[in-house]
């Protein structure tokens, strides 16, 4: 039976929401020096925070991770589409990394490497902790690589 995965885009709304208020705050303190330019740049730095968190979702919105009986697929892009399906018995390493932002908002990076050597296969950023745990306990019990987290 196939399983599927999203990655969230709640990290990079984090971030972006994150920057937005801090170049908010330098643009008052500083607004004495932008001669009536205050309102356009304010208009202009949330505009480009709405379209990065546009963005974020629907890039999380087209990346898929599936797990079916004999291979994992990786599906992902908007504009330009990418797939990955590497089979089980190629993978060779199935790991997670949490930075402190993600550790706090309860995701994390998986990274999939196969035999080829030509670098991780399969990286996906921002899926949830309650998604990676499965994932990677189901492929290292499919692989046989291990016990996963």
């Amino acid at each position: 039976m196939a399983q599927s995965f999203h990655p969230t885009p709640l990290v990079a709304a984090v971030k972006t929401l994150f920057c937005v208020v801090v170049l908010t705050v330098l643009l008052l303190v500083a607004q004495s020096t932008l001669m009536g330019l205050l309102l356009e740049l304010l208009a202009a730095v949330w505009l480009a925070g709405a379209i990065f968190v546009l963005f974020a979702f629907m890039r999380a919105r087209f990346q898929t991770i599936t797990l079916d009986d004999n291979a994992i697929t990786y599906s992902g892009g908007i504009l330009a589409t990418k797939q990955v399906v590497l089979p089980y018995e190629r993978i060779t390493e199935t790991s997670y990394v949490q930075g402190v932002l993600e550790r706090l908002l309860g995701v994390g990076t998986v990274s999939i490497d196969n035999a080829s050597g030509a670098g991780v296969a399969i990286c996906v950023h921002s899926v949830r902790y309650a998604d990676i745990k499965p994932l990677l306990d189901e492929m290292n019990a499919k692989t046989g690589k291990g016990a996963g987290i």
